[in-house]
């Protein structure tokens, strides 16, 4: 009998012990996702803007609504990321620029400078992530 109850105990010890790791994954999971989630959404608009800027339809309602989501996410991107702690400068920096740059794209009316500073945007956003990685 004792050698059964050694593996009773050891089923229950194991399976305790991957329930509990399961929930520490989802758990540290959960706090990646919005971050995950407000790149996701700048990316997908940014795909918005480039293929406007490739059809010329820079003044395209689509293409307008892309830029003001961006704008909007932009605003938050700090928050995203350092909820809890202090923003890096250079962090700070790249987002300011990033906002920069869009609110340069939203003042632009013909489709050459369009295209342009969608890659000026896309340039910022791609500065970020070679220093940060995300």
């Amino acid at each position: 009998m004792s050698g059964a109850k050694a593996l009773v105990l050891f089923a229950i010890g194991f399976g305790s012990g991957a329930m509990l790791t399961l929930f520490a994954a989802n758990a540290l999971r959960a706090t990646s996702s919005y971050p995950q989630a407000l790149m996701g959404v700048q990316q997908a608009q940014l795909g918005v803007l480039r293929r406007a800027a490739k059809a010329s339809e820079c003044q395209s309602n689509q293409a307008r609504q892309a830029n003001e989501i961006l704008i909007s996410t932009a605003r938050d991107i700090e928050r995203a990321f350092y909820a809890n702690t202090t923003v890096p400068t250079e962090f700070r920096e790249r987002a300011d620029a990033l906002r920069a740059e869009l609110g340069k794209l939203s003042s632009v009316a013909d489709c050459r400078e369009f295209s342009a500073a969608v890659g000026k945007v896309a340039q910022s956003c791609d500065s970020c992530h070679q220093s940060f990685r995300y």
